[in-house]
């Protein structure tokens, strides 16, 4: 059985723990979790969002690859970094 990503624990560890803009924090975990439950654990689905809250949130001081490797410790989830594997444009 797949498991069902759903954006409220993402929001969550993206605003208490990294200090995300909670307006910020809703548009990448929406995005993060959609992708996931398509089945999309590439490095590109999960950083683009998450790049994007950054530039959103003053308060996110640390890198991206930072953020998302605390993330997907958080969510028990692995995300795909081979450049190789990441889908064509």
């Amino acid at each position: 059985m797949n498991r069902t990503f759903k954006p409220t624990p993402i929001v969550a560890h993206l605003v208490e723990v990294e200090h995300a803009d909670d307006e910020a924090a809703q548009v990448a975990g929406r995005a993060i979790a959609e992708a996931w439950n398509d089945r999309e654990f590439w490095w590109s689905a999960t950083a683009t969002p998450l790049a994007k809250c950054a530039l959103d949130s003053p308060a996110m001081t640390d890198d991206v690859p930072a953020v998302l490797d605390r993330l997907i410790r958080h969510c028990g989830t692995y995300v795909h970094n081979i450049a190789e594997w990441e889908p064509a444009p």
